[in-house]
């Protein structure tokens, strides 16, 4: 079962990836500590199977996915970073406008997985062995 906390305005879970590395996912909380993400559920439910390939690397910015990739994912734009302090080397961080369960390809051949119950920010602080690639985006 996933351990979950709250630090600053994310609640997060530890997940373990497909090669057994710890990492852990998040969802934006109001001040009262409900998500406040998951107040207002998605209307559009993720239903159609994708697995497409991208080059997502670090480049500790926005990018604002095309508008085709956005139809089909719901994840409209991504954040992939240096995590700064703490025992992660990455943060990943994605905005979406439908429900699915993603995953996420590394170049490694590792694969992490986040299962989104609610649109808006959902948040990854994850350590790779590899290069920190994101190679593929499946769902769902």
């Amino acid at each position: 079962m996933a351990q979950s906390f709250e630090y600053g305005s994310v609640q997060w879970k530890k997940a373990v990836s497909s090669r057994g590395v710890e990492y852990e996912v998040g969802t934006a909380v109001d001040g009262a500590g409900a998500a406040g993400a998951a107040v207002a559920q998605s209307a559009a439910q993720g239903d159609d199977a994708f697995d497409i390939p991208v080059h997502w690397t670090v480049e500790n910015k926005w990018i604002t996915l095309p508008e085709d990739f956005q139809k089909t994912t719901g994840i409209l734009k991504y954040f992939f970073g240096d995590a700064g302090t703490g025992p992660f080397q990455y943060t990943f961080r994605f905005v979406i406008d439908k429900v699915y369960s993603y995953t996420f390809g590394m170049a490694d051949g590792d694969s992490y997985k986040i299962h989104v119950f609610s649109v808006g920010e959902h948040f990854m602080r994850l350590n790779t062995d590899g290069s920190p690639v994101i190679v593929r985006v499946a769902g769902p």
